[in-house]
């Protein structure tokens, strides 16, 4: 039968964030993909920026969500609304396991 091999983890004391080791890696990477895209003719200029607006789209959406999220974190407690909404949530009736 097929074994596996072994992974090891080895711990160090530098981790690879500190380092921008992914960013490099995440940018080789899309660099790569244009160029091999280009080279196959699949990725044509119209391609390229429709791409490059829908990062942006998704990238300002994220944005967006977490900056609500946090308005909305800090609304809350502000107008003593937390009670309230317990309350609501607590007379709701509703299964714990819905």
């Amino acid at each position: 039968m097929f074994e596996l091999p072994r992974i090891e983890v080895v711990q160090d004391d530098h981790s690879i964030l500190e380092k921008g080791e992914l960013r490099k890696a995440a940018a080789i990477s899309a660099f790569a993909v244009i160029v091999i895209g280009s080279l196959q003719k699949r990725l044509t200029w119209s391609h390229f920026t429709l791409s490059i607006k829908d990062i942006f789209t998704q990238t300002t959406s994220i944005f967006f969500t977490t900056a609500s999220a946090n308005i909305f974190v800090g609304f809350v407690p502000l107008t003593g609304m937390a009670p309230t909404l317990g309350g609501i949530v607590e007379d709701a009736d509703v299964s714990l396991w819905l």
